[in-house]
């Protein structure tokens, strides 16, 4: 998937009730995830995932095509945590239901996150994390214009929202055609994202047009991925 078509994954954090809890809902269903390099559309190839919101849930590690299946707590908002050596730590909550899933998992080279921020003047704080926001038109096509995005409580620089191009651009102030922004060096801890615009969109999996904020996770060094997908305009 790349950063100006599809556009990214979705944010939202709620711990488990107790250690080894199942999620909200309860039970278990199975997600299949891609791993690929934002930038490029590459699958990576060993890569290793694992839930950090939610106890006794094995990890997994992807094959030579990018993909791999994992437990998931079914009804829950479990946060995967994906590492591979070439990459940056990317953080992705997504929404489960009571079915079987799948989601594309997209991380970042840390030349490319450096690349970025240089561009807006930004220095990348180690002890702090950045945000990649990513929205997308309706079947996987290419991003919306006319979004803005916001955190509560506010920190860090940001957003910086990507051309056409998908570079950031300071003197933006709401979304491009590619759908992008950036929040950067922000404080790790717990942040309510939301969007505004004339549009709705459903989070990765499991939310409908009618949600248009959720709590993120940010973590020092890591990369938190938001997508918002299917966005549509909504009627007068």
């Amino acid at each position: 998937m790349r950063i100006d078509t599809k556009i990214g994954l979705v944010l939202a954090l709620l711990g488990a009730l107790a250690c080894g809890d199942d999620g909200e809902g309860g039970g278990r269903v199975m997600m299949t995830v891609e791993v690929t390099e934002v930038s490029a559309d590459e699958a990576l190839e060993g890569a290793e995932i694992c839930i950090t919101s939610h106890d006794g849930y094995a990890c997994a590690t992807t094959d030579a095509t990018g993909f791999t299946t994992m437990e998931a707590p079914a009804n829950a908002e479990p946060v995967f945590r994906v590492t591979h050596p070439r990459t940056v730590p990317g953080l992705m909550p997504v929404t489960t239901t009571s079915v079987d899933g799948a989601f594309e998992a997209e991380v970042a080279e840390p030349g490319l996150t450096n690349i970025l921020l240089n561009l807006v003047g930004i220095t990348p704080d180690a002890t702090k994390g950045n945000i990649l926001v990513l929205a997308g038109g309706p079947m996987g096509m290419s991003g919306i214009g006319g979004v803005t995005y916001a955190l509560s409580p506010a920190d860090g620089e940001g957003p910086f929202y990507f051309d056409e191009g998908a570079m950031p651009d300071a003197e933006l102030t709401s979304t491009s055609g590619s759908g992008a922004a950036a929040f950067a060096n922000v404080e790790p801890g717990d942040y309510t994202f939301s969007f505004s615009g004339p549009y709705g969109c459903d989070w990765e999996i499991g939310h409908g047009q009618s949600a248009t904020e959720a709590t993120l996770p940010v973590v020092a060094g890591e990369l938190t991925i938001i997508s918002l997908e299917d966005c549509e305009e909504l009627p007068d």
